[in-house]
């Protein structure tokens, strides 16, 4: 790699790679990032055009660092495990309570408890949808609709990849079913509360 010079914020380098992509290094903080720094961590300013905050190197914490989420309802499919439930608790310990939609039972009790040992105060909430059924799907919104008058963020996380050709009962194939019919359903249903 050779080094190029310009203006960057205090501890940053720009290096290119003999592959010619251009890497931005802060050996002090010990973070690497393909995004100019100078518009991947800026504060933002009046009068300035930045327009990019966070890069690949962000994290749910992070960008919600000091944040204050009372009073305010999320729904996330697929949020006892992955990004998912890393959303999950992002949300939860800034104060939102958050109703994890997921099919599994069992495994969103065992994520709830984890978040629970964590800090105690979260607000989380488990109610039953099952992508795969249409049904369940409508159950859900108006399970959703009875306890909720109004929810702030609606996160359609939760998905399937690589399973062989399926047909659900609703004779849906079952990856364009649980990825996007179903969320679409859940969208339309629940966007008056939105």
């Amino acid at each position: 790699m050779k080094r190029a010079s310009g203006n960057l914020p205090y501890g940053w380098e720009k290096k290119v790679e003999s592959d010619g992509r251009i890497l931005f290094i802060n050996a002090e903080k010990n973070i690497q990032s393909f995004t100019d720094p100078r518009l991947a961590f800026a504060v933002e300013e009046a009068g300035t055009s930045l327009r990019q905050k966070y890069d690949a190197s962000s994290t749910a914490f992070s960008i919600l660092h000091g944040k204050d989420l009372s009073g305010k309802v999320a729904i996330i499919t697929g949020s006892n495990v992955g990004i998912g439930l890393e959303t999950c608790k992002s949300l939860a310990f800034n104060g939102c309570e958050v109703v994890m939609a997921n099919r599994n039972e069992k495994a969103t009790m065992e994520a709830i408890e984890a978040i629970e040992s964590e800090r105690k105060a979260v607000k989380l909430k488990f109610i039953k949808v099952d992508l795969s059924s249409l049904r369940s799907c409508q159950k859900f919104c108006v399970d959703v609709k009875a306890q909720y008058q109004h929810i702030y963020y609606l996160i359609l996380n939760a998905g399937i990849f690589g399973l062989p050709y399926t047909v659900t009962d609703d004779n849906f194939e079952a990856t364009f079913q649980i990825c996007h019919l179903s969320h679409f359903y859940i969208t339309q249903e629940l966007s008056s509360l939105l």
